[in-house]
């Protein structure tokens, strides 16, 4: 296979072509003067062209094998090995809940009943007039 001269075309390096660049956030930035011209650029219906070139698809090898083939893995044979029964740490239970035992803290159900909501409607009503009679005679007591 002959290698043209046009497979290996370096105008310059980064360092030359990104030399008056400066880094925000990371990420290379052009010159100020630089961007105004492009945006003047576009402004004026002339936008930039860019050098692309798509260089196609590889061709298949023929001689190359299929990843998609399943292959059985073998896995080495565990039995050789002596884990030392005594080292081995016992697993450790977690506790369950008993069967006909209450749930506790936040995992009991919360339920309520009309009676109660009613209930706390009206002492909610009740404490809402009494601070607004108490504010009201506050405001009769003030010297204006």
């Amino acid at each position: 296979m002959t290698e043209t001269t046009d497979d290996w075309v370096l105008e310059c390096s980064d360092d030359e072509r990104f030399a008056g660049w400066t880094e925000v956030d990371g990420e290379p930035m052009p010159p100020l003067d630089e961007l105004q011209r492009l945006y003047a650029r576009v402004e004026s219906g002339d936008p930039p062209t860019l050098a692309w070139r798509c260089l196609g698809r590889r061709p298949l090898d023929a001689d190359a094998p299929d990843e998609d083939e399943d292959e059985p893995v073998q896995l080495p044979d565990m039995s050789d090995f002596d884990f030392g029964g005594d080292d081995v740490a016992q697993p450790v239970e977690t506790p369950r809940r008993q069967p006909g035992a209450a749930p506790r803290g936040s995992a009991k159900k919360k339920s309520t009943s009309l009676d109660k909501i009613l209930k706390n409607m009206k002492r909610t009503r009740e404490l809402e007039a009494k601070e607004a009679s108490e504010a009201s005679a506050a405001d009769k007591q003030k010297p204006d």
